[in-house]
C-alpha cells in the first residue's frame, strides 16, 4: 500500500465525479481512504473493513471509525446492489471521503 497510490485514487474519484461517473466516484473516494489507513495502520495484520474501522477508531476516535464504515456501506451500494447514485449523493461521499483523507494524513505526518 502507497501514500502515492491513495492520492491517485482520490483524484480519480474527482475525475469520476466530473464525468458523470457517480458510482465509480463513489469507490474510489472509498479506496482512497482505505489505503491510506493501511498506511497509517502498517501493523494491522487483517485487510477487514471493520476490523480497519476499529484501529482507526482505537486511534483517530469513534467518529471517524463511524465515517470509515458509512463510507465502507456506500461502497458496497456502489459496487454490489441496485443502488445508482446521484451526482448530490456522491459529491456527499466523496466530502466525506476528502475529510476523513485529510485526517488520516495529517496523523501519518504527526
Amino acid at each position: 500500500m502507497s501514500v502515492g497510490k491513495a492520492i491517485r485514487l482520490l483524484e480519480e474519484a474527482r475525475e469520476d465525479l466530473k464525468v458523470g461517473s457517480y458510482d465509480k466516484a463513489v469507490s474510489a473516494a472509498y479506496f482512497s481512504v482505505r489505503m491510506l489507513a493501511e498506511v497509517y495502520l502498517k501493523d494491522l495484520r487483517t485487510r477487514k473493513d471493520d476490523k480497519i474501522a476499529n484501529a482507526l477508531g482505537r486511534k483517530l476516535g469513534e467518529d471517524t471509525k463511524k465515517d470509515f464504515l458509512y463510507l465502507f456501506e456506500r461502497r458496497k451500494e456502489a459496487d454490489h446492489r441496485d443502488k445508482i447514485f446521484t451526482k448530490k449523493e456522491a459529491e456527499e461521499v466523496l466530502d466525506m471521503a476528502e475529510s476523513l483523507f485529510n485526517k488520516i494524513m495529517d496523523s501519518l505526518h504527526s
